[in-house]
């Protein structure tokens, strides 16, 4: 099972994140930038989700610092943007940004692209 790690500053949005992508991830959850990024280095995430709105850490500041850490920087980051934060930092195609609140579906559909799993129950993206 692919490791994901979920970076989220709202605790109720990290349990939902936790319960439901469990099925298809062994999830790992963190609450802050900081102490995500330090569990990223020791878990090695296939994948990481980062969703940070309320704390003092952007979006941007997080991607910035786990792209400077050698071991994570080619682990896939999905982005999820709730407050339209301006990005100063440059997506490779391997990452993937989310504008606004996504239904859970959109955030699933990003991660089986960026974790690339072949998993017959995850929903294939509406044409």
């Amino acid at each position: 099972m692919k490791k994901l790690l979920a970076i989220v500053d709202n605790w109720e949005k990290l349990d939902i994140y936790e319960q439901n992508l469990g099925k298809f991830f062994a999830v790992g959850c963190a609450p802050f930038g900081d102490y995500g990024i330090q569990m990223a280095l020791e878990d090695k995430p296939d994948v990481i989700l980062l969703n940070l709105a309320f704390e003092n850490m952007t979006l941007s500041e997080a991607a910035v610092l786990i792209r400077e850490q050698e071991s994570l920087r080619n682990v896939p980051l999905l982005l999820i943007d709730e407050v339209n934060e301006p990005l100063s930092i440059v997506l490779s195609e391997r990452d993937h940004l989310l504008v606004g609140t996504s239904p859970f579906e959109e955030v699933l559909i990003a991660l089986h692209r960026l974790a690339s799993l072949d998993d017959p129950e995850i929903p294939k993206k509406r044409e």
